[in-house]
């Protein structure tokens, strides 16, 4: 399936509130080794994620050549940080499309579980009564953006102040 499919089916799968408004981006740099690219989501023309290949490569050989770890562990430590491959972004969406909302809620990829938050079959009561406390960052800044897009009030609803945007260098400090 070529990208442009993929974005348009996903994107089709939003809640009314947020159709239009969220859009997924993505980039390949042809000419670089490797082809390496980047992915950005952006709500209301701002990007609340970006998913870059040179900057995961590089905090996953940081990550496994400071702390010792092998490279398999040294993926997750990254991907717990909240730093993903734009490739992490394709493999998940694609996987989402032929997941049940309740399979995409429980999945451990919190990718998955961010754009469940902003299915349409995740409805506003299950909205309302969902926690993310202790969730991923990416999971948090999902849940943000569709409590403001269906008018919650998110003072009320969480006690902390998640990310305004995942997968930023500010974020890797």
């Amino acid at each position: 399936m070529q990208w442009s499919q993929l974005k348009n089916r996903i994107e089709s799968t939003f809640a009314v509130s947020i159709k239009g408004r969220i859009e997924i981006w993505s980039t390949r740099y042809r000419r670089a080794v490797h082809q390496y690219g980047e992915s950005w989501i952006t709500f209301d023309k701002q990007k609340i994620a970006t998913m870059g290949t040179l900057r995961f490569e590089g905090a996953r050989y940081d990550t496994a050549r400071l702390n010792g770890f092998p490279w398999v562990e040294a993926v997750q430590a990254v991907h717990d940080q909240g730093i993903f491959d734009s490739r992490d972004l394709n493999s998940a969406l694609f996987s989402y499309l032929s997941l049940s909302i309740d399979d995409a809620l429980e999945s451990n990829n919190p990718i998955i579980q961010a754009f469940a938050i902003l299915d349409r079959r995740f409805g506003k009561r299950r909205l309302a009564d969902f926690d993310v406390q202790g969730a991923h960052p990416l999971v948090q800044s999902f849940y943000m953006v569709r409590c403001q897009a269906e008018g919650f009030d998110l003072t009320r609803r969480m006690g902390f102040n998640p990310p305004t945007q995942v997968g930023t260098p500010q974020d890797a400090g």
